[in-house]
C-alpha cells in the first residue's frame, strides 16, 4: 500500500468526513456549488428571488432526506462582496435565522458534524 486509501460512499456527499482517526485530523467538508452565492448569482445569473427560494428549498430537501438516510450537511459558501452586501443581508439573515430556529437543525463546526455522522 502506498499510504493512500479511497472512500467512495455516495451518501457522504452531504456529510463532513474525518480523514483520520484522531481529533486533530483533517475534515473534508462538502460545499455545494449550487448554493454558493457567487456561482448562483453571477456565474449562473440566477435572479435574486430565485436564489433565496433555492436556499429555502435546499434546506427543506436536506431535512427531508435526513429523515430517510440520516444527518445531512449544508455548507454555505457566501462571499462578503456578494451576500455580505447590505442589499442582500436580509436573505442571509432569513436563512441563518431559519436554520437556528429549526428543531431538526444543529449548527456545528465541520469537525463536530463529522463526529456526529459517525464518519471515519
Amino acid at each position: 500500500s502506498s499510504g493512500f486509501s479511497w472512500f467512495g460512499d455516495w451518501p457522504v456527499d452531504e456529510r463532513p468526513l474525518r480523514l483520520g482517526e484522531d481529533s486533530a485530523s483533517l475534515t473534508a467538508v462538502p460545499f455545494g456549488l449550487e448554493t454558493e452565492d457567487m456561482f448562483a448569482l453571477y456565474a449562473r445569473g440566477l435572479p435574486f428571488p430565485d436564489y433565496h427560494r433555492l436556499l429555502d428549498e435546499t434546506i427543506d430537501r436536506l431535512v427531508a432526506d435526513a429523515e430517510v438516510v440520516g444527518g445531512r450537511f449544508l455548507g454555505l459558501s457566501w462571499f462578503g462582496w456578494v451576500l455580505g452586501q447590505a442589499c442582500f443581508a436580509d436573505v442571509a439573515e432569513h436563512v441563518l435565522t431559519r436554520l437556528a430556529k429549526h428543531p431538526d437543525v444543529a449548527l456545528l463546526l465541520p469537525g463536530e458534524a463529522a463526529g456526529l455522522a459517525g464518519a471515519r
